[in-house]
């Protein structure tokens, strides 16, 4: 019989994703009027793949820019058996991506490419029946605001595939806008006679237990679903989450401008020695008397002496098109901080919260086997008049790499 176990339906995986795509010469399609139609699309990130086998439709799939990796686990004697589920793994390693980045566009599921009796498990949620797991997609794409970055896909075993991504959920109807940030990788098993897919099982960054019914899983997102810290409607410098554990999240960051003053000698990290002569360059202390737009955060680097900082307008794309500063202790440049790992906590931050916030993140670092660099900054995201409750404080510290 056809069941349903869940605490909150989080379980669709699958969207927009950077890397490139790398095609076996088997999927190496015909010339054909279609087909040059479609590589228009190349250039926006995307491209179409028409692609058959025995017993399958042709059909046309969209594909995100992404890494698709298709290993075959048939040797150079493979049999035409192996062949075939060769092309079938492979096929199946891009459809899972684009299948998935289909529904979140339109609410629409390929549901010839899955078994009737498809079962799908994650930390909080198990489903037996693949009418059950349309029936919470569709639940979930109502409820919630999704968004998704695929890192890869890739063949994992004679009939697994798997893929890495980040999910984003926000439910925009709550007062406080709760958002929920989940990274992970889905497992799904495939069906190479029938070329179906027969199950998916997810498994979380933020638990170390995976299996139903995870309570760790469950209360990291109660934590998130439950946080009250408030981000202003202001620009932000743009990032994407490739990690997030239940303490910390691994960022990439996009280069943006900023505009930076020492801070005074002895100034611990969370001082406001700067921020007056930052704000006077900001609202007309520059060679074009221009007021330019408040963003947020603002940044407190510390590293080999401190320095306060404001993020410009991304309509400033380099530091020479910002108005020069009247002010000589103020500066332009580009900050590129590229990957870097961050911890949040409430509150007016004290020095000592600061320090002690910086000295948690980087041993969850080095515990998680990650390389954290010297030095650390401090971004404050609110106006002072905000609540402590409902403040957000960040400590970032830059990292060598990651693996996802």
């Amino acid at each position: 019989m056809a069941a349903v176990e869940f605490f909150n339906p989080c379980f669709v995986k699958g969207s927009v994703c950077r890397a490139s795509w790398r095609l076996s010469p088997k999927l190496r399609l015909k010339t054909s009027a279609a087909f040059h139609e479609r590589k228009k699309l190349l250039n926006r990130g995307q491209f179409s793949l028409v692609k058959s086998f025995s017993g399958m439709s042709q059909e046309s799939i969209e594909f995100p820019e992404a890494e698709i990796t298709a290993t075959s686990y048939v040797d150079s004697n493979q049999t035409e058996q192996g062949a075939k589920a060769a092309d079938v793994l492979e096929y199946f390693a891009k459809f899972v991506v684009s299948d998935l980045r289909r529904f979140i566009k339109e609410g629409v599921v390929t549901k010839e490419r899955y078994s009737s009796d498809f079962s799908f498990s994650d930390p909080v949620t198990r489903i037996e029946g693949f009418d059950n797991f349309m029936m919470l997609m569709n639940s979930l794409r109502l409820l919630f605001k999704l968004d998704f970055d695929v890192h890869f896909a890739k063949v994992t075993g004679p009939a697994e595939i798997t893929t890495k991504w980040t999910m984003y959920l926000r439910q925009e109807q709550l007062p406080w806008k709760p958002k929920v940030v989940l990274t992970g990788k889905s497992i799904y098993h495939i069906d190479i006679d029938a070329r179906k897919i027969r199950s998916q099982v997810d498994e979380w960054d933020s638990a170390s237990h995976n299996r139903f019914f995870s309570i760790e899983a469950a209360a990291d997102l109660y934590r998130q679903a439950t946080r009250l810290a408030v981000t202003p409607a202001l620009e932000s410098p743009e990032y994407r989450v490739l990690k997030r554990t239940a303490g910390y999240e691994v960022r990439e960051y996009s280069p943006f401008v900023v505009a930076e003053t020492e801070m005074d000698s002895g100034s611990g990290p969370a001082g406001g020695s700067g921020f007056a002569e930052l704000a006077r360059f900001l609202f007309g202390g520059n060679s074009k008397r221009l007021s330019m737009d408040m963003t947020t955060p603002v940044i407190t680097s510390v590293a080999g002496g401190s320095r306060m900082q404001f993020v410009m307008g991304s309509q400033f794309a380099s530091p020479e098109e910002v108005p020069a500063p009247e002010s000589p202790s103020v500066a332009c440049k580009t900050a590129d901080p590229g990957v870097v790992a961050a911890i949040e906590f409430p509150g007016w931050p004290l020095d000592s919260e600061v320090v002690d916030a910086e000295r948690r993140l980087r041993s969850a670092l080095q515990r998680d086997g990650l390389e954290p660099l010297p030095g650390y900054q401090l971004a404050r995201y609110n106006e002072p008049t905000t609540l402590p409750m409902l403040r957000r404080n960040e400590v970032l510290i830059k990292v060598a790499s990651v693996q996802l």
